[in-house]
């Protein structure tokens, strides 16, 4: 960041004119760069370096900046609700984004906020539901374009949106349009022109669909148990190496799925393969909807790939078989008997020191009216691993009475339940393709959802259960 400061330090401000269409310039001197070196030294963290700024009297502001959370040189654009960054214009040095900085400071600025060439939309930072008067920061007249909306009473549209301010001259068809969205919380300005005064006339198709998808994802994630934690177990089915270097994929696909969405993941148990991958995971899936997300998941995955473990460079299909229960709740009474289970002790392997791996910490339950079997060796504390493994057999039991309630009420196939059901395949060789079975789409990014970018896929799963029920 010294380098930065030094950067912008060093530039010559002269070309800049005083003022431009009512916005008076204010250039950052030789003082203010020497405060930041001096909050740098001091330990202090310096997100942006200002360079210059243009500002009217209603305060807007159009600001040149070195922005360290995009670590680029980037324009900041600030109104009196409203603050965004016009990405469009990022300049990956600062030499060329001095260059172009200069042309549209000549230009003019009021050509970019009230009068645009082109049709197009800005998202604003997220200030919830409006409690105040706009009126009070919003202007009668701006610029020669006329507040013809009282911005003290919002009108509301039938997209979820209320309209709380519009400018526009009378005798042209172009004008600012500022509004409220309640189903997004956020705020949106527009800058029209053409058709008006047509509301979302110029909404493409892509972001409208997007809008209507993530409606629909968050009534489909309303269910009781959707916003539960996720237990997730995922075992390599017959294959030997290559089907553990599989499941290890798998695992390596929701750990970075779960990275991108924000969920916190907790391992309960892992079981290293002989020579690659895994023989057994589970993992807890921590944040909102973390359940409501990874039920999709549940079942078979196929993969068809050439080996990296045959010399002779075979194609093979292998299979691991994923688990999800939702963590069930202290208030939740699941009766076990202590003459259903089968308790083993084992040695923990992988992670944890010697103290773990000398002493039968690591705890096997066998629930024996249902077969299912939990193991976890998270813990260096036997205790502890039994509270844990329990639980997990508790979450397991309560996932299989839902089942069984569902397929009585013929919701849920039976194939559905167990190791017979394949829900997705994912080919890499002859062909690169993913497909899931449910939903029947096919995705062509093998190595992108290989890499967590799964979101859209479950989502599309969702939404083809809600259809077919």
């Amino acid at each position: 960041m010294e380098t930065i400061i030094e950067a912008c330090k060093a530039l010559d401000y002269s070309w800049l004119p005083q003022q431009i269409e009512g916005f008076n310039l204010v250039a950052s001197n030789e003082s203010d760069y020497t405060a930041l070196l001096e909050r740098l030294t001091a330990g202090e963290e310096v997100l942006k370096v200002p360079i210059f700024h243009y500002q009217n009297d209603l305060g807007w502001r159009w600001s040149a900046l070195y922005d360290k959370e995009v670590e680029d040189y980037t324009v900041h654009i600030e109104m009196p609700l409203f603050s965004f960054v016009d990405i469009s214009f990022v300049r990956a040095d600062l030499e060329s984004f001095w260059k172009g900085l200069q042309d549209r400071c000549v230009k003019g600025l009021t050509n970019m906020l009230i009068e645009p060439a082109n049709n197009f939309t800005f998202t604003y930072r997220r200030r919830g539901i409006p409690e105040w008067d706009f009126s009070e920061v919003m202007p009668k007249e701006l610029e020669g374009f006329v507040c013809d909306i009282d911005p003290a009473h919002a009108i509301r549209m039938i997209n979820g949106s209320f309209i709380i301010g519009e400018y526009r001259k009378m005798d042209e068809c172009t004008g600012l349009l500022l509004y409220y969205n309640e189903l997004r919380d956020e705020y949106f300005a527009e800058l029209r022109y053409k058709n008006y005064p047509e509301i979302d006339h110029h909404l493409d198709a892509k972001n409208l669909d997007e809008k209507i998808v993530n409606l629909e994802i968050s009534m489909l994630l309303s269910g009781e148990d959707d916003g539960k934690n996720a237990i997730v177990s995922i075992h390599p089915g017959a294959g030997g190496t290559e089907s553990n270097d599989w499941a290890s994929m798998l695992y390596r696909m929701y750990l970075r799925f779960c990275e991108r969405e924000g969920f916190k993941v907790e391992t309960l148990d892992f079981q290293e393969g002989e020579e690659a991958g895994l023989k057994d995971v589970s993992f807890i899936v921590k944040g909102e909807n973390a359940y409501g997300y990874f039920k999709a998941e549940n079942g078979i995955h196929r993969l068809v790939r050439t080996s990296p473990f045959d010399s002779a460079g075979r194609r093979h299909t292998s299979f691991s078989s994923v688990m999800v229960s939702p963590e069930v709740d202290d208030d939740i009474e699941i009766e076990i008997e202590e003459k259903d289970l089968k308790i083993d002790t084992y040695r923990a392997s992988g992670a944890g020191g010697q103290h773990v791996n000398k002493t039968e910490s690591a705890i096997r339950i066998t629930h024996i009216p249902t077969g299912i079997v939990v193991q976890c060796q998270n813990d260096r504390s036997q205790h502890k691993n039994r509270a844990t493994a329990m639980k997990m057999l508790k979450s397991r039991l309560y996932e299989l009475e839902l089942m069984k309630q569902q397929e009585a009420s013929n919701s849920v196939e039976k194939s559905e339940i167990g190791w017979g059901h394949q829900i997705r395949s994912y080919v890499l060789f002859p062909y690169q393709q993913v497909k899931d079975n449910r939903s029947g789409e096919a995705y062509s990014q093998t190595d992108a959802i290989l890499d967590g970018d799964i979101k859209k896929m479950i989502e599309g799963v969702l939404i083809a259960q809600k259809a077919e029920a």
